[in-house]
């Protein structure tokens, strides 16, 4: 998935969700603009492209914990 995809999901599940959820959500897709803004100074450095990877498998564990208050059970 990339940024953009990401800031869709984004803005389209944030509203759906208790107020705390969204926050979180909100503030993942700040951090999202402030990654594709600075792209090619973070793929150029080794060290700062790792932390932003380890950063966003924090925040895909996190967020597919949050999918599940959007999933209604199938009966």
């Amino acid at each position: 998935m990339s940024i953009r995809e990401s800031q869709y999901f984004i803005e389209w599940t944030a509203p759906e969700m208790d107020i705390d959820t969204a926050a979180e959500l909100v503030d993942l897709g700040r951090t999202l603009s402030r990654w594709k803004f600075n792209w090619d100074k973070i793929w150029s450095d080794a060290t700062t492209r790792m932390n932003v990877a380890q950063i966003a498998g924090a925040w895909s564990e996190r967020v597919e914990t949050m999918s599940g208050k959007l999933s209604s059970p199938i009966k």
